[in-house]
């Protein structure tokens, strides 16, 4: 019987990965710059995702930080993790670019105006920008766990 309830309790553990819930310390950085004649621009979100699981690799993983504003989607931004170890922090850095007019809800949410990034000979950034959490969902939509010890052991 004893044997039975521990299978239960191992069973149960290894069924209930953790995976990352949110965003750590999420700031946005917007680049302007001149292609085809043309201002470009590209939002890059970065923050931190930890593996909190003391015993499982997280592979594959796949998902979305979505800005919001006003309880409102503004723009989602799909990033990729390839490997998460053990208790690893692992710092995700997404983007995606768009023109004046699809950037425009982006500008009015994080207050920046277009003429405060005009590009020159050379791309122009701006400062870094906190993300408020209310301002950011963050999901995983696929991944694929190891445990280390099979990692380790070369399974």
């Amino acid at each position: 019987m004893k044997k039975i309830a521990l299978f239960i309790c191992v069973a149960a553990l290894a069924g209930c990965t953790k995976v990352p819930e949110r965003l750590y310390n999420p700031v946005a950085v917007f680049k302007a710059e001149v292609k085809d004649g043309a201002t470009y621009y590209t939002v890059y979100i970065k923050g931190i995702i930890i593996n909190e699981h003391p015993e499982t690799v997280l592979k594959n993983m796949r998902g979305t930080v979505t800005l919001r504003n006003g309880g409102r989607d503004v723009m989602a931004l799909p990033f990729e993790v390839p490997q998460l170890l053990p208790l690893q922090k692992f710092t995700v850095n997404t983007e995606k670019g768009g023109d004046d007019r699809e950037m425009a809800p982006l500008f009015a949410m994080f207050q920046i105006s277009p003429d405060q990034l005009v590009p020159g000979l050379e791309a122009t950034y701006s400062d870094e920008k906190q993300v408020r959490n209310d301002s950011i969902k963050f999901e995983i939509s696929s991944y694929e766990t190891e445990n280390i010890f099979d990692v380790i052991k070369g399974k």
